[in-house]
């Protein structure tokens, strides 16, 4: 939550502090309250909302609409108690969660390619509509262009739950894997999987966060308030640009699991390298320097769309985590924000030191994952020649449209054709080994081979 119209140091500023920090400390609450439910019920975890989705979509944007009306109504100058700025901050923090739900179920049904180029879409025209609000200097106008955005949203959430309710969302997963048996994983399997398949986005995200708490009093971080038509207000607009255009080029058609996680891992680390430097650098003037604050705004926005992407892939993969990964990052990456929000007025220009030190964690860590990563790989291997990637993925898109292959049993054959044991396939794909085997059976089935030999023979083909 931005507010540019407060006068840092003023009493403005304070009430908005206030709306911000009720604001997370709702999403912590109920994110987490709502996750332990789900996680201690049954299969029917998203009824709720699945039974009354139109109703679930006006009830969270109406909590929306009232907590800009309360914050809009402080920003006027009109005198708001502060019990009031609390709650509005927590019927904002409702609506985000349940909104948040609504849309992630959406964009779990459609491919993962079409997927992330509707977040990278999504994320630059935010990125546009965010400067154009800053641009607005009257509070009252601002918050009007705010309820409209609202009410234009709620409308293409109906619209959209409507077209899925019509199976008519365009790149649906036919294929869906095959849903994994009743019992077949455990729910610790499951969070396990999970964890696994989140834990490198999520991380950056949280550090994303916590820095973007760092930052958002500019008299306390010593960094650039970002108001008005300014040069430097444009990059509001601009770095989420720059973001959706290196990920719209950096992925084709065909993307699958395995680009999307080939591009987190070399798009987090430059992201979160730029925005854990990015609180060391004090306010300064200049050209150069205004078009500098272009790159870690593109870095906060690389770091949106692929975290949100992580959370549309783990909501395809398990059936029914939709709502159970939604809410438990939700809580986490407030948790972080709050964080930072608190400890700025602690530490001052001191988290720079700190943001250097999380940047240092960081990269040792994804270090060793990747090492870790790279053994697993070695020890899965079943075969003893490689076929180069470029090959295996023209032969897996020919296999596919000349033998009926899904989209997820493609992303396994792509793995047995570089020769990879089930364990290993399973892994990198974020589910079972009897799912793997699953989809091993069809896939032999389709091509009429009976065995990896064979397959493999079929795929070296000319």
């Amino acid at each position: 939550m931005d507010f540019p119209n407060a006068a840092w140091g003023t009493d403005r500023a304070d009430g908005c502090l206030l709306f911000n920090e009720s604001l997370c400390v709702a999403i912590v609450v109920i994110g987490l309250a709502w996750f332990l439910v789900q996680l201690a019920g049954s299969g029917s975890r998203d009824s709720v909302i699945a039974r009354f989705p139109l109703a679930a979509a006006l009830a969270g944007t109406a909590a929306l609409a009232c907590g800009t009306l309360v914050l809009g109504t402080w920003n006027t100058g009109i005198p708001v108690h502060a019990a009031l700025l609390s709650l509005g901050g927590i019927a904002f923090a409702a609506g985000v969660l349940i909104v948040g739900a609504q849309w992630l179920g959406l964009f779990a049904l459609l491919d993962v390619a079409v997927a992330l180029r509707c977040t990278a879409l999504s994320v630059a025209l935010a990125g546009c509509l965010r400067f154009a609000q800053t641009a607005l200097h009257h509070p009252v106008t601002s918050t009007g262009f705010t309820l409209v955005l609202l009410l234009l949203s709620v409308a293409a959430l109906a619209s959209a739950l409507r077209l899925a309710r019509k199976g008519a969302v365009s790149g649906k997963d036919s294929s869906a894997a095959v849903p994994e048996a009743e019992g077949e994983t455990s729910r610790r399997d499951q969070l396990k999987q999970l964890a696994l398949l989140l834990w490198m986005p999520l991380v950056a995200a949280m550090l994303a966060g916590f820095i973007q708490g760092l930052v958002w009093n500019p008299s306390m971080s010593q960094t650039s308030a970002l108001t008005g038509l300014s040069l430097r207000a444009l990059s509001i607009g601009i770095g989420p640009l720059v973001a959706a255009i290196i990920v719209l080029a950096a992925v084709s058609r065909s993307v699958g699991i395995l680009e999307v996680r080939r591009l987190q891992r070399i798009g987090l680390p430059v992201a979160m390298a730029v925005l854990l430097l990015y609180p060391m650098v004090g306010p300064s003037e200049g050209l150069m320097v205004d078009v500098g604050e272009i790159v870690p705004q593109a870095g906060f926005s690389m770091v949106l769309i692929l975290i949100w992407n992580a959370l549309v892939i783990a909501a395809r993969q398990f059936r029914g985590a939709g709502t159970l990964v939604w809410t438990a990052s939700a809580a986490l990456l407030a948790a972080t924000y709050l964080g930072g929000l608190l400890l700025i007025a602690m530490v001052g220009t001191g988290g720079r030191d700190l943001c250097l030190v999380l940047l240092t964690m960081y990269l040792v860590m994804l270090s060793l994952s990747l090492a870790q990563d790279t053994q697993t790989e070695r020890h899965g291997r079943v075969a003893d020649e490689l076929r180069p990637d470029a090959f295996l993925h023209r032969r897996c898109e020919e296999l596919t449209t000349q033998f009926g292959i899904s989209p997820r049993e493609k992303e396994v054959l792509f793995y047995l054709g570089r020769g990879y044991n089930h364990t290993y396939i399973a892994k990198k794909l974020f589910v079972s080994e009897n799912t793997v085997r699953t989809h091993v059976r069809h896939i032999y089935g389709k091509l009429g081979v009976s065995s990896r030999e064979e397959l493999l023979d079929l795929i070296d083909e000319n």
